[in-house]
């Protein structure tokens, strides 16, 4: 009976990268053991196919191939990372969070679980549309040392197809998960200037979700040079850039404009204060008082040294090292697309 009134307050239904997850992770073996057995089994097909295709000898292996094929174990692991960790992130805000236990928890299923409905229907429209691309581009199948006869295209493109099911999921959850902190920090956190040390956790999270789809990204063009001689793959290379660092910073930004505001707020305390102890301390000064100057005097510098605290706190909630790590994560394709410029300049 608990159970079934724990589901009815749910304000939706799981979708279906959710359930899965959540499934392996209640499985008694280790969560990595199947999601690299997922992967195994799909290059073991890919490369199968393609044997039997003549793309290349028995026994050769691609690594664009393997990429593909880990991808798919990697999107469902990351999948339910970001879910740990942005579980974790709301449970440990604590008295931070300014809703009861029963909001709480609704805005920690929301953040952590995506609904059925949408996550099915971009998951079938990615599909789609890798199944029309496959069709009328098979060009784009020999780009990647892909046999098109038909026996390898029957046992290729379910893999395609899984890939491209299972990688819509994963921005999408980037998205989402980066929606609901925006809102969850600005309309549901107390927010002081010296203690955010809770909202790191956030800041934790969308580094890591920016530099996972980075990471996933570039290790096609690095494993096959040749997509960025493709359009579509091109394309998707930088819209997912952008994407990345939207993920990475519009969440934030919510905070980020509460904290600018308190900070402006205890300068202006500050700022009253030190024009009172200021005044004080000029009267003092013209009726003689100078047992009053030492401790306004100690005053100003209090305050000043306040002042500069204010002025020294962050108003982005998150490390110095998790920046550099999310610049570095960035930089890295412009470098290796520079470098093979430059390359080819040279060989040419």
């Amino acid at each position: 009976m608990a159970a079934g009134t724990a589901t009815a307050r749910r304000p939706y239904s799981p979708s279906w990268i959710d359930r899965l997850t959540g499934w392996i992770a209640g499985l008694p073996i280790p969560e990595g053991v199947v999601y690299i057995a997922i992967a195994l089994a799909a290059f073991g097909l890919l490369t199968a196919a393609q044997w039997f295709g003549g793309a290349y000898p028995v026994g050769q292996v691609k690594p664009t191939h393997a990429a593909v094929a880990a991808a798919i174990g990697a999107y469902l692991w990351l999948a339910r990372r970001f879910n740990v960790a942005a579980g974790a992130a709301v449970r440990g805000l604590g008295p931070m969070l300014t809703v009861d236990a029963a909001r709480a928890s609704d805005l920690e299923y929301r953040l952590t679980t995506l609904p059925a409905a949408p996550t099915l229907i971009l998951g079938l429209a990615v599909s789609a549309l890798t199944l029309v691309r496959i069709a009328l581009y098979p060009e784009s199948m020999t780009r990647i040392d892909l046999a098109l006869d038909p026996i390898s295209l029957v046992l290729t493109t379910p893999v395609l197809v899984g890939f491209a099911f299972v990688g819509s999921a994963v921005p999408l959850k980037a998205a989402s998960q980066g929606w609901l902190i925006y809102r969850i920090t600005t309309r549901h956190v107390v927010v002081h200037l010296f203690e955010v040390g809770p909202l790191y956790a956030f800041s934790t999270l969308t580094s890591w979700m920016t530099i996972s789809l980075i990471a996933t990204g570039v290790t096609f063009f690095v494993v096959q040079p040749a997509l960025t001689s493709d359009p579509v793959g091109l394309a998707s290379l930088l819209i997912g850039l952008v994407v990345s660092v939207l993920v990475f910073v519009l969440p934030l930004s919510g905070v980020h404009g509460r904290l600018v505001e308190e900070k402006v707020r205890l300068r202006g305390e500050i700022n009253h204060h030190m024009e009172k102890a200021t005044n004080d301390l000029h009267r003092a000064v013209n009726e003689g008082d100078l047992a009053s100057m030492d401790p306004l005097n100690k005053a100003i510098a209090s305050l000043e040294i306040e002042e500069r605290r204010i002025e020294r706190a962050p108003t982005w909630p998150w490390e110095p090292e998790t920046l550099r790590w999310v610049v570095g994560a960035l930089m890295f394709p412009v470098v290796l697309f520079l470098l093979q410029l430059l390359i080819q300049r040279l060989v040419a």
